[in-house]
């Protein structure tokens, strides 16, 4: 079982998206630092895009540690009509 305290191993290109992730929170991070004057609104603002980038690096961190197994083709075909599609196979 997964848990949100596990550190799951990331794929190079996880680690990428990551990093372009990084680099644009880092951006924000400049405009915040160019625009805005310290003060608490200021820190409330930065705390928030730390969390942002927080979130977003451990959402791509557990796609595959989440990601739900395909079933076969017998076991995902479903009698016609359960879905409203029209398009499931009966069984």
């Amino acid at each position: 079982m997964i848990t949100p305290f596990d550190r799951p191993e990331v794929d190079e290109e996880q680690k990428n998206r990551m990093n372009i992730l990084r680099g644009e929170f880092l951006s924000m991070f400049a405009v915040f630092a160019d625009y805005l004057q310290g003060s608490r609104y200021t820190s409330l603002a930065v705390t928030a895009l730390e969390e942002a980038a927080m979130w977003a690096n451990k959402s791509i961190a557990f796609e595959a540690a989440k990601a739900p197994e395909k079933a076969s083709e017998d076991e995902s075909a479903c009698k016609e009509g359960c879905c409203g599609s029209g398009q499931c196979s009966e069984k």
